[in-house]
């Protein structure tokens, strides 16, 4: 019966220390290169997952990716629930990307049933009555028309967090738009 001989390797302590480095420090040049381009990362299911480049838009259609930052009350129950990370925004969050359903001169409805946007009801929009960790969220109640320079948002996803709590959005708000670069789960709505 022959003999197998077997090789066992241990990876060194020192040689996991050099990886870790490397990939904290590739991380850190990723970063900068994602900020120096004006490069987005959504990892949020509220998108499509992938690359976006933040351009400026004056003209802000039905349709866009805003990249926005909350203010206010709006910014103080996002930070108070951790709702968002730590980001650029002036209160420390982090900037929210959104699809825009309408803007100035358009009708919006939003109550229990969801939002209506010039008398039609768009699917999954009603808003929830808890948060995923059971916390109650306030019903907004909103029946007016849009001024010049709002917005309202929203994600056809019944957990987004969107208009349906923060309301409408002023272009104060907003810093740019973003185009997709590279994206996947196209069959997003």
């Amino acid at each position: 019966m022959a003999k197998v001989k077997v090789k066992i390797r241990f990876i060194s302590l020192t040689y996991l220390l050099k990886l870790f480095l490397l990939l904290c420090l590739s991380f850190v040049l990723l970063s900068g290169l994602c900020h120096l381009l004006d490069l987005h990362i959504n990892v949020t299911s509220s998108l499509p997952y992938g690359l976006y480049k933040k351009v400026d838009k004056t003209d802000i259609c039905k349709g866009d990716i805003i990249l926005f930052c909350l203010e206010g009350e709006q910014a103080e129950f996002a930070k108070k629930r951790n709702y968002l990370t730590f980001g650029s925004c002036p209160n420390d969050m982090a900037p929210i990307g959104k699809k825009v359903i309408a803007t100035k001169d358009d009708h919006i409805t939003l109550n229990n049933e969801g939002i209506k946007v010039n008398g039609t009801l768009l699917e999954k929009t009603a808003p929830l009555a808890f948060d995923g960790e059971g916390r109650d969220l306030p019903l907004k109640v909103i029946d007016r028309s849009l001024n010049d320079n709002e917005y309202f948002t929203a994600s056809q996803k019944e957990d987004s967090f969107d208009s349906r709590y923060f309301g409408v959005i002023s272009k104060s708000q907003i810093s740019g738009v973003l185009i997709p670069v590279f994206t996947f789960n196209q069959d997003h709505e």
